[in-house]
């Protein structure tokens, strides 16, 4: 990708981004046009110097919060979530195969204007 910005405005554009709201580093990548491979290692020595801090964590497709947000100045990095245990992403799994194998359960869940549109389709 190409550079958007000097070395300084590369400055800029980052001090100006971060001052807005928490922003990771693919965002700061998509508003700068800096590469993400210069932004990650500058993150990471603004981190060390306490100029930034993780504000807070996105969820990533997955819907495990991996994606670091940073917010310019002095703070305490938010926690990150505990990951879910074997035991309990297997009980969350269990559960929604029990759900899908039962039909009242579905019909139940299931908004009634979706089912009569459903049967006017298929009648």
């Amino acid at each position: 990708m190409r550079r958007k910005y000097s070395y300084y405005g590369n400055i800029a554009a980052i001090i100006r981004e971060l001052m807005a709201f928490p922003v990771s580093i693919r965002e700061l990548e998509t508003k700068t046009g800096i590469a993400y491979e210069t932004l990650r290692p500058m993150m990471n020595a603004l981190k060390k110097e306490q100029v930034v801090h993780i504000a807070m964590w996105k969820i990533d497709s997955m819907n495990r919060a991996s994606i670091a947000c940073y917010s310019l100045g002095f703070g305490v990095d938010a926690p990150k979530r505990q990951p879910k245990t074997g035991a309990q992403r297997s009980m969350k799994y269990k559960n929604k195969i029990r759900d899908k194998s039962d039909p009242l359960q579905y019909v139940r869940s299931t908004k009634s204007s979706d089912i009569d549109q459903a049967m006017r389709n298929w009648l």
